[in-house]
């Protein structure tokens, strides 16, 4: 058998392509020509395997689930997976990433409404709540990945918090302007607002929603003093 035949230019660009749209595939003998090109990357597609991999990191535990079983799940082949993802942290990571970039885009409209601020603040609250719940499967699974992998993406979760912070800040900044809220550290409190939302809700059954979320607006509103008192008194 003679040595594969070489396709010069055209071999050297898909052989080496950095988009891996396209990838050239030989017969294997001295004849060798182009058979097929793989189809081009799609978002359906991509988020068809990411729905998956949800389904089954939350049935099966981070270490328990297969590839194989995401394929089967997303009714595709396990390359197919691999040519969107590289590994199992990498499809968990992009499913928590994804839910992230929609938490945060759903309080950029909330807070953009027309509405009085403390409307708005209880509607990012329960924004938050909805993410919170719908999403506390996959926190336990990404907290069974190993600590060195997790901390590959502790940049990118840090951005969203930040994101997340800013967007309740900015809220609570308008209501000291309108008058809604007394002056004070918008900075801090957007902090531990955010903070106490994701463990007032870390359990919280889905008919409790609209209660928790009363008593967590209660306490940022009016604190935990006595209202017939005043201060510390």
């Amino acid at each position: 058998m003679g040595p594969r035949r070489s396709w010069g230019w055209l071999e050297k660009y898909f052989y080496h392509s950095l988009d891996k749209k396209a990838v050239l595939y030989y017969n294997g003998t001295d004849q060798s020509v182009p058979l097929f090109f793989m189809r081009k990357l799609t978002q359906s597609k991509r988020e068809e395997i990411l729905r998956a991999a949800a389904s089954v990191f939350a049935r099966r535990g981070f270490h328990r689930a297969l590839v194989d079983e995401v394929a089967k799940k997303a009714g595709v082949g396990k390359g197919t997976v691999y040519r969107y993802f590289n590994n199992k942290e990498d499809l968990l990571f992009h499913i928590v990433d994804q839910g992230a970039r929609g938490l945060v885009a759903n309080m950029e409209r909330a807070a953009s409404g027309a509405d009085d601020p403390g409307s708005v603040l209880s509607t990012l609250i329960e924004t938050m709540a909805d993410y919170i719940r719908h999403n506390r499967p996959l926190f336990k699974v990404f907290q069974e990945m190993d600590v060195r992998e997790r901390k590959k993406y502790f940049k990118d979760i840090k951005r969203y918090n930040n994101k997340i912070f800013h967007i309740t800040e900015r809220v609570i900044r308008k209501g000291m302007a309108s008058g809604h809220f007394r002056q004070g550290n918008a900075k801090l409190w957007a902090r531990l607002l955010a903070s106490m939302s994701g463990a007032a809700y870390a359990d919280c059954p889905p008919d409790k929603k609209n209660r928790i979320t009363d008593q967590v607006m209660d306490l940022i509103l009016f604190g935990i003093s006595n209202r017939e008192t005043k201060g510390w008194e």
